[in-house]
């Protein structure tokens, strides 16, 4: 009888142990932390082209980084903040929106990297080898309203 509790009383913490790690991954898995930007990446990775987010329809700061990797491309959002919105994507433009309110998401001329999950931190999307050669901007983009929230011209 004591081993058929203790049994009980194992499993039981074993299943609250497990639902605790469930519940700690949900909670950071949708978007991973990057460590910060430097101009040259240790490894195999190596900083292909950079720009600072400038605001378009909603104020918003922080660096994004393209980065070339073994097996294609990561792309890093560092100090990203931004002011919440439904529905926000983080999209590679091939061009650069200049003004806010025009709606310049047109088929062939953008790549959806993923979306953003939280408003404000780091963030790091991977890319599977492509050439990425076109597309020059970052952009965080609300397709609820058909805006660019924010823009980061890649030099």
């Amino acid at each position: 009888m004591t081993q058929i509790h203790f049994a009980r009383t194992i499993a039981a913490a074993l299943t609250l142990t497990a639902a605790a790690v469930a519940q700690t991954m949900t909670d950071t898995m949708p978007m991973k932390d990057a460590a910060p930007m430097t101009g040259s990446m240790p490894g195999s990775m190596k900083a292909v082209r950079q720009g600072n987010f400038r605001a378009l329809e909603a104020p918003t700061r922080g660096k994004a980084a393209l980065t070339r990797t073994t097996t294609g491309y990561t792309l890093t959002l560092t100090g990203l903040k931004t002011e919440p919105g439904p529905d926000l994507k983080v999209l590679l433009f091939a061009g650069n929106l200049t003004t806010a309110g025009a709606n310049r998401k047109v088929a062939g001329k953008y790549l959806q990297v993923g979306e953003l999950k939280k408003f404000s931190g780091n963030f790091s999307y991977t890319i599977a080898s492509k050439d990425l050669s076109k597309y020059t901007s970052v952009v965080i983009w609300c397709d609820q309203a058909a805006a660019g929230f924010a823009i980061a011209n890649l030099k």
